[in-house]
């Protein structure tokens, strides 16, 4: 190994620690630790590689690598550590190849105001039938291993098989796939209503909704109540390795639209829960 290259890996660390990032979502809560005092983290907050962040217990940070066209979904770490070690350990957590589109718009101003009409080629229509076909296969099978919880906000316990009307509850999701997803839930209402349980975000990035590498994230943020009908409800998990608008999905299935033939590779879990009165 020539000096030249020993002195660039010496390097390597500190123009780590010097780089700059935009914290794009938070799932739960996350801080920067400075002099053993903790401040919230926020969409748009701007972190050093060199800043000490803390993840809280299921709970998830994407950050977004302006200077590298990157985006970094975090879960958390065994320690108290800085955001370039926490990105280092989690060497799965970027994005894929899409990503560089996701921050170029994201970078254009507010990332809660992102329209539609910025040209945002990362998700259309295509990809929403995808994930349609993917639904509707006589077969359907979960392309990745993602697993769904109903927890019950009040009392954080699980909720196994029914639900009473007007029970606040929240759905935790584990990703054990090596790979950051994206995720909605569809309700199917035992009187055959389609719902998206969770709202998409202006701009159609669903960053609020990834889920790092193998990791639990406890959507906390998205609480539902369970409501009439009463009567047998489906709650089907779906994860995606790039985004998806699941308003588009059910609107397809409303209409029984034919499918196109190369359906999506989505992780995909059925929970049945019984809605009491």
């Amino acid at each position: 190994m020539n000096k030249a290259l020993i002195y660039l890996l010496l390097l390597f660390p500190f123009a780590l620690h010097g780089q700059t990032y935009q914290v794009a979502s938070v799932n739960g809560q996350a801080f920067r630790v400075a002099d053993g005092v903790k401040s919230e983290l926020t969409p748009r907050t701007v972190l050093k590689g060199g800043d000490y962040v803390m993840i809280a217990a299921n709970s998830s940070l994407a950050v977004i690598d302006k200077q590298a066209g990157k985006l970094h979904a975090l879960k958390p770490g065994k320690n108290t550590v800085t955001l370039s070690e926490l990105i280092r350990e989690q060497r799965q957590s970027a994005i894929g190849s899409f990503a560089g589109r996701i921050v170029e718009a994201l970078m254009r101003g507010d990332t809660e105001k992102i329209s539609h009409e910025a040209n945002v080629v990362y998700k259309d229509m295509g990809q929403d039938m995808s994930v349609y076909a993917a639904l509707i296969a006589p077969d359907p099978a979960s392309a990745f291993p993602v697993y769904l919880t109903v927890i019950d906000e009040t009392t954080g316990s699980v909720i196994t098989g029914e639900a009473s009307i007007g029970q606040r509850i929240f759905f935790r999701v584990e990703n054990r796939s090596g790979r950051p997803l994206f995720i909605n839930v569809l309700n199917i209402s035992s009187d055959g209503s389609l719902f998206d349980c969770y709202p998409m975000d202006q701009g159609g990035t669903m960053l609020h909704l990834l889920t790092p590498a193998n990791s639990i994230v406890d959507f906390r943020q998205y609480p539902l109540v369970a409501a009439e009908p009463a009567g047998n409800d489906r709650f089907i998990l779906i994860a995606s390795e790039v985004p998806f608008d699941l308003r588009n999905v059910i609107a397809a299935m409303e209409e029984n639209r034919p499918a196109p033939q190369r359906p999506a590779a989505v992780g995909m879990q059925t929970l049945n829960v019984a809605i009491k009165r």
